[in-house]
Formats: structure tokens, C-alpha cells, sequence
């Protein structure tokens, strides 16, 4: 049973943010905190799902559709007002707006503006998602050809994600705001892996993703910037679109809950692909894939290898706020 999510639940999102950021090193070239980065990135991409489209409530009942036990949860719920709850918890400048497909969130935490990207329950329809056409690129300037769908939609958002960005950093111009996260689970991982490469210009720009589809073929990996691309091992829309003799390949950045470079099985997808298709036709295939599945591993991670990060998170959620 899924448990309701409250507001302490949101206060303490928004301490964790805090405590963990500052916690770790935001240096493009550092290693060795790319897992505390990532805990980050999944909340980020965690608390989207949170942000409910009036169209999304008026069509509750495609709620298990969205790849996150909070969404299905709060879309039952009375209304919360998430936005002045995280304000309160020291969370500021955060807005966010969408299209019918895609709902992305901006907030401001010291020197780095994070944004988080998800789809909506109207995005999640695989038969558009695993078709193979694709688009050659006038936007990005990367000489590429990516997945018509998330690229056009990529470039619609995109516009509005840079408005965000120069208000914030207007807002923020006394705090030395240099970096900027883009995060995304799912579908908002394609959408963010194609927004990185506009606008990776803004300073230092880091890109994770979680269960992200693909959204180009190998010569298109090898001509943009690559996020950091986490995925399972049992999660099956990494695998979408098919790789069909190359037309679509994997993101070049790929890396398990634990940091370590993932490997996927020789073979795996050309036995396996038809059934898994069948399964997100019917919303089995979500069972792997889910914001709050790849949360909970990179955060176990966390425990065992981040010791002062994990004691602050454990004195955290024993907190009464």
C-alpha cells in the first residue's frame, strides 16, 4: 500500500535538497560525488511528478500510467500547494509550467539551479514513443537526427526553460549563481538530454537522467554533450526505441545506482524486446522503472559509501517537523 504524502513530507524534501547540495562537490570534473549529485537529481526529478496539470486530475484514472507512486498518490488527494510549502522550507524561485505532455519545474539552491523534467499522463502513450522516426536537427546545432517526438517537444520547452533561467539568475544576481542541473526521469530524461545541449553555454551545466528512452543513433551520441545516464538493469524503457541494427543506441554515459559504469547483456534486447513492449502496452512494464525505484538505490548507495551524508539524512527523516 502506498502511504499518503503529506506536507512534513515536502518540508523535509526541501531540507534534504539543502543538506545533501551542500554536501558534496559540484565541480563538473569530481568524480567522486557524482552518486550524492545524482540523490540530488532524483529527488528533483522525484518532486516533478508532484506538480499535477489541471488536465492530469480532470483524468485521474490514467494516473498509473505516470511512473511514480507519489503522482498516482497525490492525484488522489486533496490539493496541496507544493510551491509555498517548499518556499517555506527555504526553496525559492521555484515555478513551474508545461504543455500537455511535458511539465518542468525550476528552483534555485545557492549557487546551482536545478530543473526537473517529467512527462505527463498524456505523453505516456508507447505507441508513439518506441516508433523509429526520426529529425535531422536545426535547433541545437548538433548536426544530429533524434526521436521526432522528444525532439520537438524538447524545442517548444526549451524556450521556456532559458526565459526561467535569466530571471533566475536576475533574481539571484548578488548569490554567484553558476551552475545549472537539468534532471529528468523517464521521458523528462530524453526531453532533458536534448534541452543539455542548448544549454550547456550557462557556466557549468550537468545533466542526469533515470530510465531515459533513447533519442538517436550511435553517430548521433558521438556528436552531442552526454548526460549522466542512470538506469536498472529490470527496467525495460531504456530499451525504447529498439536499436534495430543501430538506427537508435544507448546514451554513451551510463552508469548503475552505484556510480559504476553499467553494461547491458550481448543479446538481451533482441530476445527479450517483443514482450516487453507488450508489457508497456498494458502499463506492466512500469514495474522496474519507476522515480521512486531508482530514488531508493541510489539513496541505499548513499549509506554505504557517503557516511556523513547518510547520517544527516537519518537524522532527518527521524525529525518531527
Amino acid at each position: 500500500m502506498i502511504r499518503a504524502v503529506n506536507e512534513d513530507e515536502f518540508r523535509r524534501i526541501g531540507l534534504m535538497l539543502w543538506g545533501i547540495k551542500n554536501s558534496c562537490s559540484w565541480a563538473l570534473n569530481e568524480g567522486k560525488d557524482v552518486v550524492p549529485r545524482a540523490l540530488c537529481a532524483v529527488i528533483v526529478a522525484q518532486i516533478s511528478y508532484c506538480f499535477i496539470t489541471d488536465d492530469e486530475r480532470e483524468h485521474r484514472n490514467r494516473a498509473k500510467v505516470v511512473p511514480s507512486d507519489w503522482h498516482y498518490t497525490l492525484i488522489q488527494q486533496k490539493k496541496l500547494d507544493i510551491v509555498e510549502i517548499l518556499r517555506r522550507s527555504d526553496v525559492p524561485n521555484i515555478e513551474f509550467f508545461h504543455n500537455r505532455n511535458f511539465v518542468v519545474i525550476g528552483f534555485c539552491l545557492g549557487d546551482v539551479v536545478f530543473i526537473g523534467i517529467r512527462g505527463t499522463q498524456f505523453a505516456y502513450d508507447w505507441i508513439k514513443n518506441i516508433r523509429f522516426v526520426r529529425k535531422s536537427d536545426s535547433y541545437f546545432s548538433t548536426s544530429s537526427k533524434f526521436h521526432s517526438g522528444f525532439y520537438n517537444e524538447a524545442v517548444e520547452l526549451d524556450y521556456k526553460i532559458k526565459e526561467y533561467f535569466r530571471s533566475t539568475l536576475q533574481k539571484n544576481s548578488t548569490t554567484n549563481v553558476t551552475k545549472l542541473c537539468i534532471c529528468g526521469h523517464s521521458l523528462g530524461g530524453a526531453i532533458a538530454a536534448l534541452i543539455l545541449q542548448s544549454q550547456r553555454v550557462h557556466g557549468e551545466t550537468f545533466c542526469y537522467t533515470f530510465g531515459a528512452p533513447r533519442i538517436t543513433n550511435l553517430a548521433g551520441q558521438n556528436a552531442i554533450s552526454q548526460p549522466v545516464a542512470f538506469r536498472e538493469a529490470l527496467d525495460i524503457v531504456p530499451h525504447c526505441p529498439p536499436k534495430l541494427a543501430g538506427y537508435y543506441t544507448d546514451y554513451l554515459d551510463q552508469r548503475n545506482a552505484d556510480g559504476s559504469v553499467f553494461s547491458s547483456k550481448n543479446g538481451q534486447e533482441l530476445t527479450a524486446f517483443p514482450t516487453w513492449v507488450r508489457k508497456l502496452l498494458v502499463y506492466e512494464g512500469v514495474k522496474n522503472h519507476s522515480v521512486e525505484i531508482y530514488r531508493e538505490k541510489i539513496r541505499s548507495e548513499i549509506k554505504r559509501t557517503h557516511k556523513n551524508i547518510d547520517q544527516y539524512l537519518v537524522d532527518l527523516e527521524s525529525r518531527i517537523l
